[in-house]
């Protein structure tokens, strides 16, 4: 039995069904392919998870100074340039000279508790970034309730350029549901195709970049999940709130 290659696997992780000419009749009798889109569509979905928040902060220079001066102190053997307690040379596993070769790794191991300690410091003593202004909005739509008679939000995209679009989705009402989340597709309403781009936080708000080239013309529906954490990339078909985007 063949197999769908790489880029298809991809793309069926992305929630692209439409990316197979037998509309992926082949998951259903090939265990592996379907192995393989739920391995990546996982991934996806942890991916789409992250939130600009999520990305380290550079520690400030005085954490640096502090390893450059845990690197410095004297090996076993060598006089301490302040007195202090000095343990045992029995103790010293493994000799000097390797020891001089871990202090690299010490430094690589440093960087990596610096990125949750020192850049939480940063994060709570720096200065807040200036408030950057919001490229105009270009279509609305107002999300009304599906599957869920009790949610209801809206959908806003901003345009800054030709490339860069982005949607603001924002939903009140959803009830929170142990082992799911919520995500956000836009949707070709006359052929059902689906594009996801994102989760929303536990609050309800999300915001996302459109893909570039993709015809809102077409896509032009705003639709809400409810998604299972089970590694499936594909829509569940349990759908809270949509709305069809106007200009």
């Amino acid at each position: 039995m063949s197999h769908y290659d790489d880029a298809t696997l991809a793309l069926l992780a992305l929630g692209e069904p439409g990316a197979t000419p037998d509309s992926e009749a082949h998951l259903a009798v090939c265990e592996h392919c379907r192995r393989e889109v739920e391995s990546l569509g996982a991934a996806a979905a942890v991916g789409r998870r992250v939130q600009p928040g999520d990305v380290p902060t550079t520690p400030s220079p005085e954490v640096w100074d502090r390893i450059v001066a845990q690197l410095e102190q004297p090996a076993a053997g060598e006089t301490p340039a302040v007195p202090g307690p000095v343990a045992p040379v029995a103790e010293l596993k493994p000799a000097a000279r390797g020891w001089r070769r871990v202090l690299p790794l010490a430094a690589a191991a440093a960087v990596g508790i610096i990125v949750g300690s020192g850049g939480m410091y940063a994060l709570t003593n720096e200065p807040a970034p200036p408030t950057v202004a919001q490229p105009p909005a270009v279509a609305t739509a107002s999300l009304k309730p599906y599957d869920d008679p009790a949610a209801s939000g809206t959908a806003v995209i901003h345009q800054a350029s030709t490339a860069q679009r982005t949607v603001t989705v924002t939903v009140t009402g959803l009830p929170q549901r142990e082992g799911a989340f919520y995500e956000v597709w836009l949707m070709d309403p006359s052929n059902a195709h689906l594009v996801a781009l994102g989760v929303l936080d536990s609050s309800g708000h999300g915001e996302f970049a459109v893909p570039p080239g993709l015809d809102l013309q077409s896509y032009s529906a705003v639709d809400v999940s409810l998604q299972p954490m089970n590694g499936s990339p594909l829509h569940s078909g349990d759908s809270p709130v949509r709305g069809e985007l106007s200009t």
